[in-house]
């Protein structure tokens, strides 16, 4: 029982329960350049279908490859209203700094006729990926420090042509995630919470902020899916139904810790362990539409809903038999996206490009915390495409996600209270390169 209490103080609700999906809007940003991912399943026009819809690889007639980088900037700036500890003090530390870590995720697609009805595509994209990082004397240390993932999908497929503008296709993804967790551990409420005060003075741990630890954890692995589309293609117009399976994930790694002297006292618990995190990616369903308006004008729709209703808890096993396993409920909610889109021809090599979405959030109230710092959100995308010549394309743009203030109340194992105003926002540099041949 005094194991369990330890235990349940120093990993519930302080690190990985709210850290595995760092990605400031939960959805992959691969495919549909510049128009805010409108019309995913049903545009059609490069490789990056290979991902977004397989069924659009019949409509390429020619062999090519896709290159994107997006650099990502993201900021998350917490502001305190009044943390206090387990017994109603003020927690010690500043407000984190900006939690947003910039990244550059690069992608790439190739795809190939292989018949007047089939065509084959490889996609290696990285779905998810991105992270926070605080201040690690920050008040919110007991919740979390550090939290990423990065995520790394290669996905095969085919389309085939079935006639009167009819296509279906299918994919196998393989996607390896890697995830790192870090968070401070308050030595003192723990052993107030386990052990009587006169005990705790003697170990150096008379009170909650009185003794500081930490633990980090990492894990990897290789999980798989399926992805399946279906499109029609009119004279000027196009429909398209893709579906992205689930894919489950069993992390396996390490968790290493960093303890005050007086933690010998609670051996064998807090020693360093092998860790493992079941972790299940949702199901991912798209309807979209693309429509040649003239010849200089296309737009483009969709909505997209993600099953996030699968993320009902985290389950933590550790190699270390002092170490149980622990349930954390989360109650993630499902999602939809809407976004709009269009490419105007400005010039006979220049196209240019747009896009808004509206993406609902995944994370309710009741389970948010800053190393997630995702609400509702309002994508902003702009960019231009210029070909020098028939074989080559250059695309270039800029994403705005504008999302919702949120307040954070989020109760600690050890009834510590974080409470504050989190402003999150993303910016993302995107860049594309396509050659045909």
């Amino acid at each position: 029982m005094l194991q369990t209490r330890i235990f349940f103080g120093a990993v519930i609700g302080i690190l990985l329960p709210s850290s595995v999906l760092a990605n400031f809007s939960l959805t992959p940003y691969i495919g549909d350049f510049n128009r805010a991912r409108a019309g995913g399943a049903a545009a059609a026009e490069d490789a990056t279908t290979t991902f977004t819809n397989p069924a659009g690889l019949v409509r390429l007639a020619k062999q090519q490859w896709v290159v994107t980088g997006h650099y990502y900037l993201p900021s998350a700036e917490f502001r305190d209203t009044g943390t206090i500890d387990g017994i109603g003090n003020a927690i010690s530390g500043g407000d984190g700094g900006d939690g947003g870590v910039e990244a550059a995720v690069p992608n790439a697609f190739y795809a190939r006729p292989l018949s007047s009805d089939w065509t084959m595509g490889v996609a290696l994209a990285a779905p998810f990926g991105l992270g926070t990082k605080y201040e690690s004397n920050w008040v919110g240390r007991y919740h979390s420090i550090e939290a990423g993932i990065e995520t790394m999908a290669i996905n095969p497929g085919v389309g085939f042509n079935m006639g009167d503008g009819w296509s279906v296709g299918a994919g196998v993804t393989l996607q390896y995630a890697k995830a790192t967790m870090s968070s401070a551990l308050d030595f003192g409420a723990i052993c107030l919470n386990a052990l009587d005060p006169a005990t705790c003075a003697g170990l150096g741990m008379p009170a909650p902020q009185s003794a500081d630890g930490m633990v980090v954890m990492e894990g990897d692995d290789w999980g798989h899916g399926i992805n399946v589309g279906l499109l029609w293609s009119g004279e000027n117009t196009r429909f398209g139904l893709s579906y992205r399976s689930k894919v489950e994930h069993t992390l396996d790694g390490d968790a290493t810790f960093t303890t005050p002297a007086g933690a010998a006292a609670f051996q064998p618990m807090f020693v360093d362990t092998g860790m493992q995190l079941a972790m299940t990616l949702p199901e991912i369903l798209s309807v979209s539409v693309y429509h040649q308006w003239s010849s200089r004008l296309a737009v483009m729709a969709d909505i997209t809903g993600t099953r996030w209703s699968r993320i009902e808890r985290f389950e933590f096993q550790y190699d270390n038999p002092a170490q149980p396993t622990q349930t954390v409920d989360k109650d993630w909610e499902d999602t939809w996206r809407l976004a709009v889109g269009a490419d105007y021809q400005w010039r006979a090599r220049w196209k240019l490009q747009g896009g808004v979405a509206f993406e609902q959030s995944a994370l309710p109230d009741r389970t948010f915390d800053p190393s997630i710092p995702v609400a509702d959100a309002i994508w902003l995308v702009a960019g231009a495409e210029y070909s020098p010549s028939d074989k080559m394309s250059l695309g270039f743009g800029w994403t705005h996600i504008v999302f919702e203030d949120r307040t954070v109340n989020h109760v600690g194992a050890m009834g510590d209270t974080l409470r504050g105003d989190l402003e999150p926002s993303l910016d993302v540099i995107d860049l594309r390169v396509k050659w045909l041949f």
